[in-house]
């Protein structure tokens, strides 16, 4: 109750608590508002969105030294073994990927059991667009609690899987561990860095760099677009160009470290 109280005295009342004149249709346009509680599961996926962007840079430091590690001399003994080149090499690429995903599956049940268990289920229909926390302000005004939860739980695979590629190629170029592990870190947070406007034309595809996507905030806010005849959340752009960057990384990962050269 006290969460309603906030919401509705953010948006319709003065700092003295008389009515500020604005109305639904005002705020919120034709869109369909769902009031509830939902400011625990808010709270718990903005939480989520922090963790994200720290797991990812553990798979940078977990995955960076696979092929960079092997240069100081065990290369040789991998290399010239009977499936040095093949089985040995993609075992590895495999490891890294199922490692990837464990470890982002098992953050994401524990706190969605844990948001379960404090929370309920019941705030998930209600709409992240009327709430006490001003966290999600950006997205559309029809999304409730569920759609942010499965949509963010995607984005955050997506985005530790292909930091997790990058990081297998990256490590198969470099012979050292140390530049491996610090160039993959660099090339992550990148994207940050880049003055891109909102305005630009090449801000939506600036969002679907890996960190982005983990948080998945800002993806999330640029709305539907129209794909194979449904309209459908923009951020779902992220699983082809994930997939891409698993596929090629991995061939090329592959490649380059078989093709080294064994003295």
């Amino acid at each position: 109750m006290n969460s309603l109280q906030v919401a509705i005295q953010s948006r319709f009342a003065n700092a003295d608590g008389t009515w500020n004149g604005l109305t639904v249709q005002n705020l919120y346009g034709d869109s369909e508002i769902q009031v509830g509680y939902n400011t625990g599961w808010l709270i718990t996926c903005h939480y989520m969105l922090q963790v994200i962007i720290g797991i990812g840079f553990l798979l940078i430091i977990a995955v960076s030294p696979i092929f960079s590690g092997e240069y100081s001399g065990m290369d040789t003994l991998i290399l010239t073994s009977q499936y040095g080149k093949s089985k040995c090499i993609s075992a590895k690429v495999i490891a890294a990927f199922i490692t990837a995903f464990c470890i982002t599956a098992a953050f994401l049940i524990l706190n969605i059991a844990a948001a379960v268990m404090s929370f309920g289920t019941e705030g998930l229909n209600a709409s992240v667009a009327f709430s006490a926390v001003s966290y999600f302000d950006t997205l559309p005004f029809d999304m409730s609690c569920k759609t942010l939860l499965i949509l963010q739980c995607l984005l955050a695979f997506t985005s530790v899987l292909s930091a997790t590629a990058i990081t297998l190629f990256i490590s198969a170029v470099s012979k050292n561990t140390f530049i491996a592990l610090a160039l993959a870190a660099v090339i992550h947070i990148f994207p940050l860095i880049l003055p891109v406007s909102e305005l630009s034309p090449f801000y939506r595809y600036l969002l679907l760099f890996p960190i982005y996507q983990g948080q998945s905030t800002l993806l999330l806010s640029l709305g539907n677009i129209s794909l194979f005849g449904s309209n459908l959340p923009y951020a779902v752009v992220a699983m082809p160009v994930t997939l891409t960057l698993i596929l090629v990384c991995s061939m090329l990962s592959k490649k380059v470290f078989a093709k080294h050269q064994v003295v």
